[in-house]
C-alpha cells in the first residue's frame, strides 16, 4: 500500500540553514518508492521556491500560505485563497500599530516585508520579494500576512487580540516566531486534504510538524511531530522523531515488515 507524509518545512524539515543530506535523501528514496510527499508550509511560494531549489528537492504537491495557497510538483498555482481586500487593509492598518518586529504581506505567490522595529528584526524577516509592500497593496489582494514577534507569551496574546476583532475573516496561527495570519477557513489540515484530493492520492496519511499551526494537519491524520516540539504539540501526535529521514525510516520499515 502507498503512503503519504506530508511535512512542515522551517523547524520541520529544515531545522538550520540547509535541510540536512540524510533529510534528503530519505525523501528521494520514499518518492523512488512510489509514496507521496507533500510540502506544507507557512511560507509563501516565492520563499519556499528558492529553498527548493538550494536544497534540491521536488514535493509532488506543495501547499502553502498555512493551507491558503496550493501549488503542483511543477510550482504551478492551482489555488489561493484571499481575505477580502477591504477588511485585509482594516488588518493590515491594526497590525502596523502592534509591537512587532516586522510584518508580511503576502499577495498569494510574492511577499513584501514592512520593517517596525530595525533593532529586533530578525533575519527571517528580511526574506523581501520583488515587490514593495505598496506595490502588493496596489495589486489589490492580500493571502496572508505573517507578523514576527519574539516574545512567545506575546504571540500568544495578540494571536488571541486578533481573533477577537477580526476573527469573522482571518484566522491567526501561532507559529515558532510569528503569527501566521490567513483567511478564514483556511489551515493546513484543509489545504492538505485539497493538495491530496488533487493529486488523487490514496494510502495512510502522515503529517509531521513542529508548532501549533500545524496542529490542524496533525489532528486531521496520523500526526507526528519532531522531538524538540513542545509538549503542547506532542500531546497531538501519535510519533514524535528525531526527524523527517527518520520518520521516513520508520514507515518505509514498518511497510516491509507487513509484506
Amino acid at each position: 500500500m502507498k503512503m503519504i507524509l506530508a511535512s512542515d518545512y522551517d523547524g520541520t524539515l529544515r531545522v538550520s540553514k540547509r535541510v540536512e543530506p540524510y533529510d534528503l535523501e530519505m525523501i528521494r528514496r520514499w518518492q523512488q518508492a512510489g509514496h507521496r510527499f507533500i510540502a506544507v508550509t507557512g511560507r509563501s511560494m516565492q520563499t519556499f521556491e528558492k529553498e527548493m531549489e538550494i536544497n534540491a528537492f521536488h514535493p509532488d504537491f506543495i501547499v502553502t500560505n498555512n493551507g491558503g495557497a496550493l501549488y503542483d510538483r511543477d510550482g504551478c498555482q492551482v489555488k489561493v485563497n484571499e481575505i477580502p481586500f477591504e477588511q485585509a487593509m482594516r488588518i493590515y492598518h491594526y497590525l502596523t500599530q502592534l509591537p512587532c518586529s516586522s510584518i508580511v504581506v503576502n499577495e498569494g505567490k510574492y511577499r513584501a516585508v514592512q520593517v517596525l522595529d530595525e533593532a529586533s528584526y530578525d533575519a527571517k524577516g528580511r526574506e523581501a520579494g520583488p515587490y514593495s509592500v505598496e506595490e502588493i497593496i496596489a495589486k489589490g489582494r492580500i493571502a496572508q500576512f505573517v507578523l514576527f514577534i519574539g516574545d512567545e507569551t506575546l504571540r500568544h496574546q495578540i494571536a488571541k487580540e486578533i481573533e477577537m476583532r477580526f476573527g469573522d475573516v482571518v484566522q491567526p496561527f501561532i507559529n515558532v516566531d510569528c503569527i501566521d495570519i490567513v483567511p478564514k477557513g483556511c489551515d493546513k489540515g484543509k489545504g492538505l486534504k485539497q493538495a491530496i484530493a488533487l493529486l488523487k492520492a490514496e494510502g495512510e496519511v502522515y503529517a509531521i510538524g513542529d508548532s501549533y499551526n500545524d496542529l490542524p494537519m496533525l489532528d486531521a491524520y496520523i500526526g507526528c511531530c519532531v522531538a524538540h516540539a513542545d509538549d503542547a504539540i506532542k500531546a497531538h501526535a501519535a510519533y514524535v522523531f528525531a526527524g523527517v529521514g527518520e520518520a521516513i525510516a520508520y514507515l518505509l520499515a514498518k511497510q516491509e515488515e507487513k509484506k
